[in-house]
Order: structure tokens, then sequence, then C-alpha cells
């Protein structure tokens, strides 16, 4: 049952799957922007963090105001909220 495994065929088969699977698993799964994930901080990070921007710094401080009717973007489409 086991002589299968030292034949020289066997051993062309295997050293190729593993190259195979060694190179898959190190291929990137996204190209140029779509690896970077892009999130905002939390409120209570945007609160608490000074953040400082090319040579100035900012603290944030959140303001809830009533949508318009047009003209804003929908920052998180897929968040869902609970």
């Amino acid at each position: 049952m086991f002589e299968v495994l030292k034949t020289d065929k066997f051993n062309i088969i295997f050293s190729f799957l593993i190259g195979f699977t060694i190179m898959v698993l190190t291929i990137p799964m996204c190209k140029d922007d779509a690896c970077i994930i892009k999130k905002a901080p939390s409120i209570d990070d945007m609160k608490k963090n000074t953040y400082k921007i090319m040579n100035k710094c900012y603290q944030f401080k959140p303001n809830v105001i009533t949508c318009p009717a047009e003209g804003y973007i929908e920052a998180f489409e897929g968040l869902r909220r609970n």
C-alpha cells in the first residue's frame, strides 16, 4: 500500500502540489488600492486623539446634524447598525 509513496512519479506529483500550494498562498488576492483598508476611526478615538496632517494638528469634535435631501456622501454603505 505504501509502495506508491516511494515511486518517482509520486515524488514529482507531490513536489508539484507543494510548490503550487506555496505559490497560491503567496500571491496577493487584491490589486492596487484594493489591498488598503480604508476605515474611519471611531467617534471615541476622534474625540480623544489629536491628528497631525501635514504640519498642522487637529482635534475633531463630532457634530450630529440632519442629513440634507441631496448632496451628501454615504461613507459606509455596507455598515450594519444594531
